[in-house]
């Protein structure tokens, strides 16, 4: 896969939750995620599948997660003027992802393309020449989007045959397979979380340790 760059902004203050008034609607509210300050810019510049800036967001399962998420690495679509968004937003473009890998769960032949071809339909990379001070360059994909980097992320493990799994301890969804650091029988998502387990199997089977380990 061409390198993907991601030129991005995420807030420089706090970054809150809070009630705003619907718009046009009396009395009636929403939760909205507000950025407070100016921005900092940050870059990325490659995909790594062991560890995808999209599973980090698919896994923000409370306010406190998805608060952080946009305090490293900024709002997927970006704030604009307004810097703050509807939290239902989040939820719908979380939603988009985790399909889009639960399709690459299945067998390679079997996988419901229409999921991940739904994420990449407006997807509009730019192609830009990256430079070097030993003089020479090569083509790079810009990513016009925090959320577009992540599709191409989605689109990098569906090329690479990564497939998702659910952590046997913490419950958050992972990739295992090629390009993603993990065998295809890992069961956990990190090595904190088969730590755990083991001492919670150990604990439960009088000091003896039983169970898969990867």
């Amino acid at each position: 896969m061409i390198p993907i760059l991601l030129e991005w902004k995420k807030p420089k203050g706090k970054v809150v939750l809070e009630r705003r008034p619907w718009p046009d609607v009396e009395s009636a509210q929403y939760e909205c995620v507000v950025a407070e300050g100016g921005d900092v810019d940050i870059a990325l510049r490659s995909i790594n599948l062991e560890n995808p800036i999209a599973l980090k967001y698919i896994n923000c399962r409370t306010d406190d997660d998805l608060l952080t998420f946009v305090s490293l690495y900024g709002d997927p679509f970006g704030f604009g003027d307004l810097k703050y968004r509807p939290v239902y937003r989040y939820l719908t473009d979380t939603d988009y992802l985790e399909l889009a890998l639960f399709a690459l769960a299945g067998e390679r032949q079997n996988r419901n393309r229409s999921h991940i071809e739904a994420v990449l339909h407006d997807i509009r990379l730019k192609p830009v020449f990256e430079f070097f001070d030993s003089g020479k360059a090569r083509v790079i994909m810009s990513a016009p989007s925090l959320y577009a980097f992540m599709a191409m992320e989605v689109a990098a493990a569906g090329e690479a045959g990564a497939t998702l799994r659910k952590c046997a301890h913490c419950q958050e969804l992972f990739l295992i397979g090629p390009m993603t650091n993990r065998r295809d029988t890992a069961i956990y998502c990190r090595d904190r979380c088969r730590v755990y387990a083991s001492r919670a199997r150990k604990a439960g089977k009088g000091g003896r340790d039983v169970g898969p380990e990867t």
